[in-house]
């Protein structure tokens, strides 16, 4: 039984996504506002094994040796000097190559999971701090919370993580269309889209701002994501994602991170509700989720 430590690890989305240019340490600076979800990992962790051995399977799929649950092992010993082995099994319900943030949040539960275990009481602050060794994103899943509820503004390397009031009267429906695309090629395709065609920059930025319009009504929402058309013309799978997601009148679609993943935000849970069964015709991965 892996009975020890159970914790969930939820996706999120990117409500608006402006990548600035690459800088000298070979980061793109982005701003955000992630948007926590209700679709969830599943990461049971337990004492077990050599001292600074930390074995990880995955239910139904390989998991390669370097992952980033063991990465986020190793930066909560190299942070605890806890050396104890670990034994972890996760279970994966978020598609991988979504843009939906599943691996960096497998690892901030991996981090949770390990501070509840070692009894080590680390404070937000110091797993975010840990959570940013082993990837971008995972500072925001350690910041809020583990319902999938959570909203922040994110900047820098994604590492910048500011809490912002979640909204309660978010009605989504997500759309996996069974193409992965790495952050790797993602970003290739948006270096090559600007200097092949000297722009398609967003003219929106994140900031204090950006809260006020997230509060504001949907349908007036001015957030775009900046890889949506350098990866699209890219994975026209993707493109009919959208546009299948707008024909079902929702209120804002959108890409979400680098892609794959489209999703569309509805008046009512029933609308939402209504337009996951249409596509579903279609797009046999497809969640309808509410905030």
């Amino acid at each position: 039984m892996w009975s020890d430590v159970c914790v969930a690890a939820p996706a999120k989305i990117n409500i608006g996504l402006q990548v600035g240019q690459r800088g000298d340490d070979g980061y793109h600076p982005i701003e955000s506002i992630f948007q926590g979800i209700p679709l969830y990992d599943t990461l049971w962790v337990r004492l077990e094994g050599p001292d600074g051995s930390c074995a990880a399977e995955c239910r139904g799929m390989d998991l390669p040796a370097e992952n980033t649950v063991t990465r986020a092992y190793r930066a909560f010993c190299g942070r605890t000097g806890e050396k104890r082995g670990v034994k972890a099994l996760l279970e994966k319900r978020i598609p991988s190559g979504a843009g939906l943030g599943g691996g960096s949040s497998d690892a901030a539960a991996m981090i949770r999971a390990l501070d509840r275990l070692c009894g080590t009481g680390l404070g937000e602050a110091d797993m975010a701090g840990i959570g940013a060794q082993v990837g971008s994103d995972v500072p925001f899943f350690l910041c809020c919370g583990e319902d999938g509820r959570g909203a922040a503004v994110v900047t820098g390397r994604g590492e910048a993580v500011r809490p912002i009031r979640p909204r309660s009267d978010l009605y989504f429906v997500l759309v996996y269309p069974d193409e992965m695309v790495s952050t790797v090629k993602a970003y290739a395709l948006l270096d090559e889209f600007r200097f092949g065609n000297g722009g398609g920059r967003s003219n929106f930025t994140a900031g204090r701002g950006s809260e006020t319009l997230y509060c504001g009504e949907i349908h007036c929402w001015p957030f775009v994501n900046d890889f949506t058309e350098p990866v699209t013309k890219a994975y026209p799978g993707i493109a009919r994602a959208i546009a299948d997601m707008e024909h079902t009148g929702s209120l804002f679609t959108a890409m979400s991170g680098s892609g794959s993943s489209v999703f569309g935000l509805f008046r009512t849970a029933h609308d939402a509700e209504q337009a996951a069964l249409k596509l579903n015709d279609t797009w046999h991965r497809c969640w309808a989720l509410s905030s």
